[in-house]
């Protein structure tokens, strides 16, 4: 889009578009796009000017008012001023707009500095680009002389100079791009014909931004599920570890047998373990330990409460194996067909059909990656789960919080604050949703590694901030504690 050649036909097509008119103004509302009003006799103009390093271009478009807001104005000195002239460098890809008023705008259009200049009697007066930077300095000058032929692009035959420069044949070409080279020199299928040079730079510079978008969209969307698929396979290894739970629970429980078995005699105030004969394991003696201080039926007890905890935990895992193997195999089979898309129509097609998973792995309706906000999202049992992510962070999703959300915390310990989003409903949710919820604020908290924690469940109206409470500190006026395993909740 920046070769020589492909400047020189645009310089008289701006020359021949722009002469007479009257510049109006010079705005920006994108990183590297700058667009360019004129008025005159005819119909208004607008140029727009990419200064983006891969995709360096300038071209005509149709005209369209300004943007009146999000947007940084430039060169307004030169409101008014009517051009004179445009035209390219004999020896390099520098564009000049002449004014009438003596100014001038020198287009920069290549390598990674490429930039527009407002110039005056050969120094910068602003630049678009790193105005700190220019400002004041000499404006640019061509480069040396090259020979003609090394102004085409590689691969272009350098019979096909005069045929470029004189009878140019604008095409969209296969494997190429933008070429203005004819089919008998540069063979290839033309995929597009253009009217004219402008056209031409205009439709491979919008299908430029149209494929980077795809590319970055698809890239998006690939990251966030390999994430997604990383963790959720970690969760299932860790899952299909339940059998030593089990084996754990057997294990407690046989104490507790064993101690009740023994429960008249009375161990040793600072005693830490109690030697049994174990009936099941041909009369071997077991040496156990004992809650130091305690009864040995209060150790039975609290090995019999050991058993049942490891077997709840077990159940728990064993119900969320299976959903957690089909979220993965989903996750899975979207990246497997994610891969083979190539266009943006079959991307769009895509994310409509897997709307569920991306909402659910933080895109939104759209299936566009949803804003920066000031917590993580998930979801359990329909219910949208908040997780705050540091102490700034708490105090806003405090603030979010409708008062009949439910709200969780680690009790005793710095964490995140959870909230439960109720959206007008009466009924709390139910008990798998608050338990993950609560696993949440166990996780994200400093009790993450304790087997079980204790988590405040309390309504978002009980929850108040003092004056001058340093951020994510809160004070609690009614609660309920769960205890709950630790439980990242991917």
């Amino acid at each position: 889009m920046n070769n020589y050649y492909t400047l020189l036909h645009l310089a008289d097509s701006l020359k021949r578009n722009l002469s007479g008119s009257a510049f109006v103004s010079a705005v920006t509302g994108r990183k590297h796009l700058l667009e360019l009003r004129f008025e005159g006799s005819g119909s208004p103009r607008l140029l727009t000017i990419s200064v983006e390093p891969s995709a360096t271009a300038l071209f005509l478009s149709p005209y369209r008012d300004a943007p009146q807001s999000n947007v940084a104005s430039f060169f307004e000195e030169l409101a008014g001023a009517v051009v004179t002239d445009v035209s390219l460098a004999e020896t390099d890809r520098l564009m000049r707009i002449a004014f009438d008023s003596g100014d001038a705008l020198l287009v920069m259009a290549y390598s990674s500095k490429a930039n527009v200049f407002l110039v005056r009697e050969g120094v910068v007066v602003e630049a678009f680009k790193q105005d700190a930077v220019w400002a004041g300095r000499p404006e640019p000058v061509p480069a040396s002389a090259a020979k003609p032929t090394q102004r085409l692009p590689r691969g272009v035959p350098m019979e096909a100079l005069g045929q470029i420069v004189d009878r140019p044949e604008p095409a969209y070409v296969d494997g190429w791009g933008l070429s203005l080279a004819s089919e008998e020199v540069l063979p290839g299928t033309r995929l597009k014909r253009y009217a004219d040079v402008n056209e031409a730079v205009r439709d491979v510079f919008l299908r430029h931004l149209h494929e980077r978008t795809f590319v970055q969209r698809k890239t998006q969307i690939q990251d966030r599920l390999n994430r997604l698929e990383s963790g959720l396979a970690h969760m299932v290894i860790q899952l299909e570890a339940h059998p030593e739970g089990l084996r754990r629970a057997e294990t407690y429980e046989h104490y507790g047998q064993l101690l009740m078995a023994y429960a008249y005699e009375t161990p040793a105030p600072d005693a830490e373990s109690f030697t049994v004969i174990d009936w099941t394991q041909g009369d071997t003696p077991v040496d156990i330990p004992i809650r130091k201080g305690t009864s040995l039926s209060a150790s039975a007890e609290w090995y019999f409460r050991k058993a049942k905890e490891a077997r709840t935990s077990v159940k728990q895992a064993e119900l969320r194996m299976e959903e957690t193997r089909r979220r993965l195999e989903e996750v899975r089979a979207g990246l497997a067909s994610l891969a083979d898309i190539t266009q943006s129509a079959a991307l769009e097609k895509w994310k409509k059909q897997h709307m569920p998973m991306l909402e659910r792995t933080g895109f939104d309706a759209a299936g566009e990656e949803q804003l920066r906000v000031p917590y993580r999202r998930m979801d359990a049992g329909g219910y949208e789960i908040w997780v705050g992510k540091n102490a700034q962070s708490n105090d806003e999703l405090l603030r979010m919080a409708h008062k009949d959300d439910l709200w969780l915390h680690a009790r005793g310990s710095a964490g995140s604050h959870v909230v439960i989003r109720m959206r007008k409903q009466t009924k709390r949710p139910p008990t798998e949703v608050i338990l993950k919820a609560a696993g949440l604020a166990a996780w994200y908290s400093k009790q993450k590694g304790s087997s079980l924690v204790p988590v405040i469940l309390t309504h978002r109206k009980y929850v108040r901030k003092s004056k001058g409470a340093p951020p994510g500190l809160v004070v609690v006026e009614r609660e309920d504690v769960l205890m709950v395993k630790p439980d990242q909740g991917i």
